[in-house]
């Protein structure tokens, strides 16, 4: 029976759904927009019966399908991957990302577009942190995109000024997270704010940064693999407080 189910569940993920429409008239070169989703989320009876392999096996975008999702779709795939939350069920958020990387065709396409960068600042300027007050799964969405923005091959895409725009969006995303939390580094979302603003720092080679974590090889090694909730607040701080500086080079 379950490999009934899964041989279903490999070939309805087959399938796209591909519509076309005219830019300006019927004379003109439809534009094809191909569209995809998951062919089975948790919570349904077909999810419960499969092994966690079967799941990773499940979720893959297929071949024919990847490369013609634009950057924008991969990055909401990837925000609505069903495993996506297992990234925080390791002692290290890196190594959580790492593995998902590995194992997520679509995650591992996603790393390699010469636009992932600036269509996952559009992602993360979409989003606005007050929503996690009454929201759970908004809140792990936020932390996630910003372990997302975080890994160099996204900052790498970025120009100056545009780590510098997200310098500041991610300090007014902090601010807001503290709003109805307590603590200055509240929660995962704290922490991972808090990370991708250390990481941009690290990212520009800015010297006052990266003469603090030399400084202390625990801090450094936070700040590599994540989480930072044994680095002394008073650290972070000076952190934060460096970004703000660097804003004014």
């Amino acid at each position: 029976m379950k490999i009934f189910i899964l041989c279903c569940i490999l070939i309805f993920g087959c399938c796209v759904i591909v519509s076309c429409y005219y830019i300006t008239d019927p004379f003109t070169e439809p534009v094809i927009i191909v569209t995809w989703d998951y062919p089975v989320r948790p919570g349904t009876p077909e999810w419960a019966e499969l092994t966690c392999a079967e799941r990773v096996a499940a979720c893959q975008i297929p071949d024919d399908i990847l490369k013609k999702l634009t950057t924008g779709q991969l990055i909401q795939l990837w925000m609505d991957y069903p495993l996506q939350w297992d990234i925080f069920a390791f002692n290290f958020y890196q190594d959580g990302f790492d593995c998902q990387s590995s194992s997520f065709n679509g995650l591992q396409e996603l790393l390699q577009r010469n636009d992932v960068g600036k269509e996952a600042v559009i992602a993360y300027k979409s989003m606005d942190p007050l929503n996690m007050k009454e929201n759970y799964g908004y809140s792990i969405n936020l932390a996630l995109l910003e372990l997302f923005i975080s890994q160099k091959p996204v900052l790498d895409n970025l120009s100056i000024s545009e780590k510098k725009e997200l310098t500041v969006i991610s300090l007014e995303y902090l601010e807001k997270k503290r709003i109805f939390s307590e603590g200055l580094y509240p929660g995962i979302w704290g922490e991972t704010g808090i990370l991708l603003i250390g990481r941009i720092l690290e990212n520009v080679e800015y010297q006052a940064y990266i003469d603090l974590i030399n400084q202390n090889q625990d801090v450094k090694n936070a700040f590599e693999k994540g989480p930072v909730w044994s680095v002394s607040e008073n650290i972070l701080v000076e952190i934060e407080h460096l970004a703000y500086v660097y804003l004014r080079t």
